[in-house]
């Protein structure tokens, strides 16, 4: 007769969640040695402070809770086969929080955004070229504008700065008035994008996305730092490409520091969403990073420091640059920012 061995318990694999998300923790791993039925007991033994959350059938192999907050939750398991209990294991669940988040819904789909230099007929909430179900944001550049674009502000319509080598919640009292919006120095930025046409014509280059630029307190520039761009590439006739402009040289940047001006990529997509990508960290050391993520392909990774100390860049969306007689559009739609925490699958998840 073969003596009865304990269970092993297997709390499942750590976990990487947003917040609100409804999370099924999984125990159906675990084992006996003697194949007897399990019977389970799970609990929560950490939460974030705040946090309200609480299992749903915690005598089940897989129960669920809702990570309400973000921060680590810890789920403890004990299986027992009838005679003995198992060593407990633990599971680690983390929960990031979307700083932003559009999906251009309900009753108040511009919150938290501000328009620039926009008519009334030039950034609007419009039904998806290919789901009238669907809101989406339009924007359109007319021949005698320079921008229709919207920026991220609080509910002051005091405008967010990120702010190199700084933690969110610098105060750059020296420099500028005393501010206390600065969302930090890291930022992951994700949108779906439609250009319905091509422009065929080489001179155009108009902006969809910027870091930057900002009238700048440490170097008194007004420079950018990052454009994404809608170029055709010169002496083409037709087959824009994306375009990803980094300001360069000793005004915004160190001197020395060597970042390509320009990238000219892959053929955009005209006649169809694109998903788009950007993980910013603006720093002056060696963990600075600038990537850019395409329809899941990473086409951009450069490292390394790429700012000065304290300067400040601001989120811009929609349309700049100079156009000729041609009115210009272009549709975004779930637009999300989170902050170092985040990852790309996480801002890439419906």
């Amino acid at each position: 007769m073969t003596a009865n061995a304990a269970p092993v318990a297997n709390a499942g694999i750590d976990q990487n969640v947003l917040t609100s998300t409804l999370v099924t923790l999984d125990g159906s791993a675990s084992s006996d040695d003697n194949n007897d039925p399990l019977t389970y007991a799970w609990t929560l033994s950490s939460s974030p402070a705040g946090s309200t959350a609480a299992l749903a059938s915690p005598t089940s192999a897989k129960p669920t809770f809702t990570a309400d907050v973000a921060g680590t939750y810890v789920a403890s398991l004990i299986v027992n086969d009838g005679q003995f209990n198992s060593t407990a294991m633990t599971v680690n669940i983390k929960a990031v929080k979307m700083l932003f988040q559009w999906d251009f819904e309900g009753n108040s789909p511009l919150s938290n955004l501000l328009k620039e230099e926009a008519t009334a007929n030039t950034i609007t909430v419009e039904n998806d070229p290919f789901n009238s179900n669907n809101r989406v944001l339009k924007t359109v550049l007319e021949p005698d504008q320079t921008r229709t674009e919207v920026m991220l502000v609080d509910s002051f319509n005091s405008i967010y700065f990120y702010f190199a080598d700084a933690d969110p919640g610098f105060e750059d009292k020296e420099k500028t008035k005393p501010f206390n919006r600065s969302l930090g120095r890291e930022m992951w930025f994700s949108m779906k994008v439609y250009a319905p046409e091509y422009i065929n014509t080489s001179l155009l280059k108009p902006s969809i996305f910027q870091f930057g630029p900002v009238q700048n307190p440490i170097s008194a520039s007004g420079a950018g730092f990052l454009q994404l761009r809608i170029r055709n590439p010169p002496n083409t006739l037709s087959g824009e490409q994306w375009n990803l402009r980094l300001f360069t040289g000793n005004i915004f940047t160190p001197i020395g520091l060597n970042l390509p001006p320009e990238q000219n990529f892959v053929v955009q997509d005209v006649k169809k969403w694109e998903h788009i990508v950007f993980h910013i960290k603006y720093s002056t050391g060696a963990d600075g990073i600038i990537e850019f993520w395409r329809n899941g392909v990473k086409h951009v990774e450069i490292k390394g420091p790429n700012a000065i100390p304290l300067n400040r860049n601001r989120i811009k969306w929609g349309l700049y640059g100079a156009i000729d007689n041609t009115p210009m559009t272009a549709y975004f739609d779930d637009i999300k920012i989170c902050g170092a925490d985040c990852s790309y699958d996480l801002i890439s998840r419906p």
